[in-house]
């Protein structure tokens, strides 16, 4: 009652009725059932270090290294090709500035049922779009936009805020 937050005391604590099975070999039962999963969890999440660890090798292993034109290792069947070519990122990807039309916050830029509008907040920590955009954009606004293919590597900048994302679907 009143505005002091509602507190969970001793007494109340020791009046809360709790499911108890009356034979001891079943509590124990359950007791072993729930040790074998945290277990497992333990042996999974074990696994999921080493596997991290070894992608973490393999890359070391398969990008040449500063100073290196070739990888310390080649799959087998691509050594026959010859050497790795050494190209710039410009040489083999597309940049783009992508910002909002201007000037920003107009209501024309904007329609609730239009396109996706891919801002740093739109990428999740996963390398992947939000299920929705947070800002949806009118056909006027997406003909002054940069228009991203679905599967296409993005990097999202704000002020110093920058994520990399790849596209699940298409966006501007």
């Amino acid at each position: 009652t009143g505005t002091t937050p509602p507190k969970l005391t001793l007494g109340k604590l020791k009046e809360i009725p709790i499911p108890v099975p009356k034979n001891p070999k079943e509590q124990q039962k359950i007791a072993d059932c729930l040790s074998s999963l945290d277990e497992l969890i333990v042996a999974h999440q074990d696994k999921l270090e080493a596997l991290k660890n070894h992608k973490k090798g393999l890359l070391q292993n398969l990008f040449p290294q500063e100073g290196q034109t070739v990888p310390n290792y080649r799959f087998p069947e691509f050594v026959k090709d010859g050497e790795w070519e050494i190209k710039t990122l410009n040489e083999i990807a597309k940049f783009r500035r992508g910002s909002f039309p201007q000037p920003y916050g107009l209501p024309e830029w904007y329609d609730v049922n239009g396109f996706p509008f891919i801002q740093v907040f739109d990428v999740d920590d996963n390398f992947k779009l939000k299920t929705n955009t947070k800002s949806k954009i009118s056909k006027a606004a997406a003909e002054q936009s940069v228009f991203i293919k679905k599967g296409t590597v993005i990097v999202t900048i704000q002020g110093s805020i920058g994520r990399v994302a790849i596209t699940q679907y298409d966006a501007y």
